[in-house]
């Protein structure tokens, strides 16, 4: 009869073992036992106190596509503004000069290609001034070993819309700039010449086009179609909107170009203005640095 208890307490104990394993069985899917389950588990991982350096993160504006650009090829706007200054400074001697049209051809050459180089940080502005410079300078070439009969009509167009293309891309990357430094200066100062030099070429197209497009004072006695240097020198008169007078537009075609060229050098002037006054007063983005 002693023993009759200690039988009862082993089949208690069994039964709870059995509702035990039931229990596990539905809890753990695939019949593992719970000490099976938690020694199949990975451990988890323990993470450091103090986050990763930033030079180990990933930026993630370098996961997001842009456009293609050229770093290696990629001038600022300072060489294109020092070859602008360079043609300014010398094209005044060029026509008295024995070689004189041959370094003007060297001073365009270097200005030229100097735009395509301040445009190139996209592959496609790149490879269209590319395209355009190589066809004006050829053709500025062909016009100056050919001479007298090679037409004087062909080099203007091209080269105009070479300039222009190039103001559009420099007067973009100026507006979208976020602040103002060196290269912004340089594009803006490079854009307004470049507008002036363009409008020369215009002023030189009509000039051969129409000899008698522009009056010249009556103490000179002579009459004679505008010259390299009376467009530039008309054309940044007018877009500085000084009008001394000693050479007037007398076609309405050449005072209509006049008339444009001096609303856009005021309306350029005003707008480069408010913007970088715009870009200077507006509050800087905080640096690593910065507490």
């Amino acid at each position: 009869m002693n023993g009759f208890p200690t039988l009862a307490a082993r089949g208690a104990r069994r039964s709870e073992n059995f509702v035990s394993q039931a229990l596990l069985t539905r809890v753990w899917p695939g019949g593992a036992s719970l000490e099976g389950q938690i020694h199949v588990n990975k451990p988890t991982p323990i993470l450091p106190k103090h986050p990763l350096p930033e030079t180990a993160a990933v930026a993630p504006d370098s996961l997001s596509p842009s456009r293609p650009r050229i770093p290696h090829l990629r001038y600022s706007a300072i060489e294109l503004l020092c070859a602008l200054v360079l043609l300014l400074l010398f094209l005044p001697f060029l026509e008295e000069m024995p070689h004189g049209a041959t370094v003007e051809t060297l001073l365009l050459t270097l200005v030229f290609v100097s735009s395509v180089y301040a445009v190139g940080s996209n592959r496609s502005a790149f490879i269209i001034a590319g395209a355009l410079t190589v066809l004006s300078l050829s053709v500025r070439v062909m016009e100056h070993l050919a001479g007298p009969a090679f037409p004087p009509w062909i080099f203007p167009p091209l080269a105009m819309i070479t300039l222009g293309f190039v103001i559009v891309n420099l007067v973009r990357s100026t507006l979208e700039a976020r602040q103002v430094d060196a290269r912004v200066l340089s594009a803006g100062i490079a854009a307004y010449l470049i507008i002036g030099l363009l409008w020369s070429l215009a002023y030189l197209l009509v000039g051969r086009l129409t000899p008698e497009a522009f009056a010249f004072p009556a103490s000179d006695g002579t009459h004679h179609a505008i010259t390299r240097f009376d467009a530039f020198y008309f054309s940044f008169v007018t877009l500085s909107t000084v009008g001394y007078g000693d050479i007037s537009p007398v076609s309405k075609v050449a005072r209509m170009l006049a008339v444009t060229e001096a609303m856009t050098g005021m309306l350029y002037v005003a707008v480069l203005i408010a913007r970088l006054v715009s870009l200077y007063s507006a509050p800087q983005p905080p640096t690593r640095d910065s507490p």
